[in-house]
């Protein structure tokens, strides 16, 4: 592989078409591949809209995706395996470039584990609609220096033992190696003796394959270890530890082991009770005492076997199995299993599950009410009832960890009509400080942008008990509707918004944990119009709703971003100034439009057409900047302009001191006594005029040229002589009266006098026009720099 051709000298681009015309799902490993511990990674990307190029200018990127392995089932879907965690990055429009360009970053800590990256790239627009790429899979490598350190955020005990056990299988390696060495050492020196009774022989070239002979025959009947030899033991050592060590195989106690190998079997063997691990030596087990392994097996150590501290700071992952069916009656525990369906306390009416199958090794949380006999958990093997949780009969609400034995396939939950069972399957867990706690405040404070989630009501009339978390069933009542919801999958720390109505303790929501234990429910009592922002606690794993009322619109929203704080929320501005302010023809906006997106500020657009300080308007319309109607609520206001004053025939400069609106001095400070007027604490900006495609730096023709004027003197001035005469006014003037200026006639990056740049820029109102840029370069060269602007004197 030659490593000095890439692309061919061209840079990488992706191009992403909305309309999703490559199909469902894009592989682009051969193009990227990113490892573990790459940060700030560029990934350019040109948007399209059906082959066309589209304008990304104003939104802002985002990733979204799975991270970890998958694999692919009979129809060639992608299906995540448990170890996918899923991620997200949002950019700004700072990201995006002209031709629909975006660059993504792939950030530290984004691409967090070794494996494939599926999910699919998107823009994001400031009115919250967005636009998305198809599936997009690609590689991401394992690196050096970090997959040990970080494949997760939080490195648990169980990482900890996991690499105490690769350090103590490397000891084993090593002290094999170092006993290969001294026995090879040995051998050699051996073999330096025979070799001398042979000194006549090697003296001949022709004899010296009957040396070769020997010196082989030698390691064959010595038993000399080469490197081959070596080598293979060294995988044997390995294979050796790996499976007598790092894989043990767990059993619930001694006898069930010796139930399982009356005859011995070769391996390490824990039992979950005490702890012990065992090995089968002269015809029977041996107790080598606490299993403390350089490496734990799959599921081989419970989290019930961790510290209670360590226990607390881990969260389950759960996914709660849907009970469709219940029967009357229950399982009898002391009975072998027996289904006893007449009862004599009907207060309880005790139910039971059909039979859930499960396999070894599972771990489950199961939420309900024991019937004496009928304890909370029956475990069978083969349909055959075998044992019962907990060991002894009562009646009170149960939340039940289970871990299902070697022998067990199937299990019966009892219950009754008043708590249903309900069961939970852990799918993973998650280690979450507490410290994420102080978090949760912070992260409710946050302004979200939200997206609405769909609820699925349940057949049943009721509702989700806020005590107990669990469905009561009601009859149905015309003048109180009891509808409810299907619970909603939620995580740790996500933040939801619900309204809807509350009544009692069938509160609007309800939070219940991976056991089924309410951890949150609404704290409003009574309410027919309520709603709240929730952040799940970091226990939380399925938010409960419940709709009471009549007419009652209840509503699910998940918060999807954070809303951008801008600099100028809540504060007016008025823009005054001529056509660059009042509209672009080209996309019916001007930089006024711009400027509120960037900042936020509430938008007054005070512009017209070919108005100037000293100029009126087309055809004398009297319409000068210090006669444009104006509010009196707003906190800044803006004089933009204007090199229409070039074309009033009675416009000039005047000195200071003038009061005369047919001077430039006189007519500033008319339009600044009228923004006074409107609002006495009114905050003023002045802005230059940008350069025109007939007024810039590189014009030398004589005013005349743009028609005659009262004063003679203006008449003889260059073009580019009067323009600078004109902003150095603006300036003097700013500076006398205390006003912050911005120059944009020589800081605009315009360039209206370069034929290239104009076909780009200008031609704001026809094809010929150099005189207004267009919608392009209001967006790029001037409304960037009036936000910065406003933005440092508001």
């Amino acid at each position: 592989m030659d490593l000095n051709i890439v692309n061919n000298g061209k840079p990488y681009f992706f191009r992403f078409d909305i309309a999703k015309e490559a199909g469902e799902i894009a592989r682009i490993t051969d193009y990227l591949k990113t490892r573990v511990n790459d940060n700030g990674k560029k990934v350019p990307i040109q948007w399209y809209d059906q082959g066309q190029v589209i304008d990304a200018q104003g939104m802002s990127p985002f990733i979204e995706g799975g991270v970890g392995h998958y694999t692919k089932n009979d129809d060639g879907e992608m299906l995540p395996s448990s170890d996918v965690v899923y991620r997200e990055w949002y950019g700004t429009p700072g990201d995006v470039t002209d031709d629909g360009i975006v660059y993504y970053t792939l950030e530290d800590q984004f691409f967090c584990k070794q494996g494939m990256f599926k999910g699919f790239f998107g823009l994001r627009d400031s009115k919250g609609n967005i636009l998305t790429s198809v599936n997009i899979i690609f590689q991401i490598l394992g690196s050096d220096l970090r997959i040990t350190k970080a494949g997760e955020f939080y490195l648990s005990e169980l990482e900890n033992l996991k690499t105490k056990f690769k350090v103590q299988t490397q000891d084993v390696i090593n002290e094999a190696r170092d006993a290969y060495t001294k026995q090879t050492q040995a051998s050699q020196d051996a073999n330096l003796v025979a070799q001398a009774t042979l000194d006549n022989i090697k003296q001949s070239a022709n004899k010296l394959s009957t040396t070769i002979g020997q010196q082989q025959d030698y390691i064959d009947a010595h038993n000399v270890v080469t490197i081959k030899d070596f080598d293979n033991l060294s995988d044997k050592v390995t294979k050796y530890v790996t499976d007598n060590y790092v894989q043990p195989t767990a059993y619930d106690s001694l006898d069930a082991l010796k139930t399982a190998y009356p005859n011995g079997a070769k391996g390490i063997f824990v039992t979950i009770d005490t702890g012990h691990f065992y090995i089968f030596e002269n015809s029977s087990w041996k107790d080598c005492g606490i299993f403390q392994s350089a490496g734990i097996a799959d599921k081989s150590i419970l989290i019930e076997k961790l510290s209670d501290a360590l226990q607390g700071s881990y969260y389950a992952d759960v996914t709660e199995l849907k009970i469709d069916h219940i029967n009357t009656g229950y399982m009898d525990g002391d009975q072998s299993g027996k289904i006893i369906t007449e009862t004599e306390d009907s207060e309880l009416d005790p139910v039971h599950t059909d039979i859930i199958s499960v396999s070894p090794g599972e771990e489950y949380y199961v939420t309900t009410q024991s019937y004496w006999n009928g304890r909370a958990v029956n475990f069978l093997k083969d349909e055959t009832f075998v044992k019962a949780l907990p060991p002894v009969k009562d009646t009170k609400i149960k939340y039940v960890k289970v871990t299902i034995p070697s022998n067990i396939n199937g299990i019966v939950i009892n219950g009754t009509r008043t708590f249903p069972p309900r069961i939970f399957k852990v799918n993973s867990y998650t280690q979450i400080p507490d410290a994420m706690n102080s978090f949760t405040p912070l992260i409710k404070a946050q302004e979200y942008n939200f997206e609405q989630i769909s609820l699925t009501k349940r057949g049943a009339f009721g509702y989700w008990d806020k005590i107990w978390g669990g469905f009561l069933e009601k009859k149905a009542d015309p003048s109180r509707a009891q509808v409810t919801y299907e619970p909603v999958k939620v995580k740790p720390f996500e933040v939801y918004r619900v309204s809807g109505c509350s009544k009692w303790d069938a509160r609007l929501w309800v939070v219940v944990d991976y056991k089924g234990q309410v951890v949150d429910y609404c704290s409003t009592e009574n309410s027919d119009n309520l709603t709240e922002t929730i952040v799940i606690p970091k226990d939380g794993a399925y938010l409960e709703i419940n709709e009471l009322m009549l007419n009652t619109v209840t509503k699910l929203e998940k918060a999807s971003s954070i809303k951008r704080i801008l600099p100028l929320s809540g504060q007016n501005w008025t823009a005054i100034g001529d056509s660059w302010t009042q509209i672009h023809s080209d996309k019916n906006q001007s930089y006024v439009d711009y400027v509120g997106q960037i900042t936020g500020v509430t938008t007054t657009n005070a512009g017209a057409g070919g108005t100037g300080y000293v100029a009126g308007g087309a055809n004398n319309w009297n319409n000068q900047f210090y006669k444009h109607e104006i509010p009196n609520n707003s906190d800044i206001y803006t004089i933009f302009g204007s090199f229409n004053d070039a074309y009033a025939t009675n416009f000039k400069f005047g000195n200071k001191g003038d009061t005369g609106t047919d001077t430039l001095w006189g007519a500033m400070l008319a339009t600044i006594n009228h923004v006074y007027d409107a609002n006495p604490d009114a905050l003023i900006g002045v802005i230059t005029p940008g350069p025109w495609g007939a007024i810039n730096p590189f014009v030398t023709n004589k005013m005349s040229s743009l028609g005659a004027h009262d004063d003679s003197g203006i008449n003889e001035m260059s073009i580019n002589e009067w323009a600078e005469q004109y902003v150095s006014t603006l300036a003097e003037f700013a500076k006398a009266y205390s006003l912050p200026l911005l120059d944009l006639y020589h800081g605009s990056g315009l360039r209206p006098w370069n034929d290239n740049f104009i076909n780009s820029y200008y031609h704001g109102t026809n094809d010929t026009d150099t005189t207004h840029p267009n919608a392009k370069a209001m967006q790029k060269y001037i409304a960037p720099r009036i936000a910065n602007f406003i933005e440092s004197f508001a």
